[in-house]
């Protein structure tokens, strides 16, 4: 009888535990799902706007370089004389 009683308890336990992990992982896997969820919805217009960016800028410094230098931003290069008097 007492062969029995164990055996039943040791599957109630090995059930319990197996839902119990079950929960877990299943929780785990949620919170997973809502983590890259909230990254797509983050990254995926951050990677348009810098995309965007970066064509504009591009577009903008083949337009407005100056001939001997490819930094549109760039200040020392080529001044004129009169400018560079004053």
């Amino acid at each position: 009888m007492a062969t029995v009683i164990v055996t039943i308890g040791l599957a109630f336990v090995g059930y319990l535990l197996t839902y119990l992990n079950g929960l877990r992982l299943a929780q785990r896997q949620a919170r997973l799902t809502r983590v890259n969820q909230q990254l797509s919805d983050f990254y995926g217009p951050l990677f348009a706007l810098m995309e965007a960016n970066s064509r504009t800028y591009d577009t903008f410094s083949e337009k407005y370089a100056r001939p001997d230098s490819r930094d549109p931003f760039r200040h020392d290069v080529g001044r004129p004389d009169r400018q560079a008097a004053r």
